[in-house]
């Protein structure tokens, strides 16, 4: 089991965390957690300090195309710049007009770990339509896994809140890094 003390990166990734809480008020939990889903526990990095596959024009900032896989109607993949589509090869039928493409996406890029959690956060802190009742729900009843729920239901990319729920209520170690991350940063 990855922990705080065992994972150079995870406790990298909770201290960082915890300081972009203090910063943005986003759970440092549900920070941890979502990251953790999405890159298989940190072994998949996409862009330089980038665990969350947020995409970045590379006109609109440090970018670096990557190898991914996107589930996605033929319609949505026609919305994807010329260079990501010429690599798109279908792999799977997911049914409802939904493919699995393997392809190439530009994915963004940061200069460090409190950077790249800043970004990812104020993608849902500071969404003027599609995460902005999740957050305000958040603030009102400062409720990590209903923020993660809403989140989802919101129309999250990577979908299913029940898996990133249990990240955070079944996995001690998100826990435990959280509370060990705010002692040695208080220290």
């Amino acid at each position: 089991m990855t922990t705080y003390e065992n994972s150079p990166l995870m406790k990298e990734m909770a201290q960082a965390a915890v300081s972009v809480e203090k910063a943005t008020g986003f759970p440092a939990a549900v920070t941890l957690a979502m990251s953790a889903n999405e890159s298989a526990w940190w072994t998949k990095e996409t862009g330089t300090y980038n665990y969350w596959g947020i995409t970045r024009n590379p006109e609109a900032g440090p970018a670096k195309f990557c190898a991914t896989h996107e589930d996605v109607t033929a319609a949505q993949l026609a919305g994807f710049r010329p260079d990501e589509r010429a690599t798109a090869v279908k792999v799977a039928d997911l049914g409802n007009g939904r493919c699995r493409y393997k392809m190439s996406r530009w994915f963004a890029s940061y200069r460090n770990l409190e950077e790249s959690l800043t970004a990812y956060t104020e993608f849902f802190t500071k969404s003027p339509r599609r995460y902005a009742g999740a957050w305000s729900q958040y603030l009102q009843d400062k409720n990590p896994e209903a923020l993660l729920k809403n989140i989802c239901e919101a129309g999250y990319a990577t979908g299913n809140a029940e898996v990133v729920e249990v990240a955070i209520e079944g996995q001690s170690n998100i826990r435990d890094a959280v509370e060990h991350a705010e002692l040695d940063l208080a220290a």
